[in-house]
């Protein structure tokens, strides 16, 4: 059995870790290169100032679109229109933007055989939406090719 002047000198003598934590502070850690530089992520994060929403709510209010906000401002979509929840601005309802007009002229061109692809060309819109307007006025869709 030890005595209690080896156990006690075994357990308060602890120089040797103090020499062994000066040579590792001494040492530069392998990842200090890569701490050195700051990370840049792929999305720049972007805050708007009370006075920039204050902007942002007066374009909306005068019939800037949420799409175009969102373009000019450089964010999402949906934080523009987080912005204006927070702000107590309501939504506009989404307004038809197609006239009868241009829907029996699409509905025209369809039943003379142009497919939903080529009279959404034709309109600047997706086949969905000229078959979405179709079928809203009663227009029969054909099935797909191959279908």
């Amino acid at each position: 059995m030890e005595t209690k002047v080896e156990l006690m000198g075994r357990y308060s003598n602890q120089g040797w870790r103090v020499d062994r934590l000066s040579r590792l502070t001494s040492l530069q850690p392998a990842s200090a290169v890569a701490c050195a530089e700051p990370r840049t992520s792929g999305q720049q994060q972007r805050r708007l100032s009370k006075g920039d929403v204050a902007l942002l709510v007066k374009a909306y209010r005068s019939g800037s679109s949420v799409k175009t906000l969102a373009a000019e401002i450089q964010i999402h979509r949906t934080t523009v229109m987080n912005h204006l929840e927070r702000a107590g601005e309501l939504r506009r309802p989404n307004v038809r933007a197609w006239t009868d007009e241009q829907v029996a002229q699409a509905a025209g061109l369809y039943q003379d055989g142009a497919s939903l692809l080529t009279v959404g060309k034709q309109f600047n819109v997706s086949a969905n939406t000229i078959q979405h307007e179709l079928m809203k006025t009663g227009v029969v869709i054909r099935p797909r090719r191959g279908r």
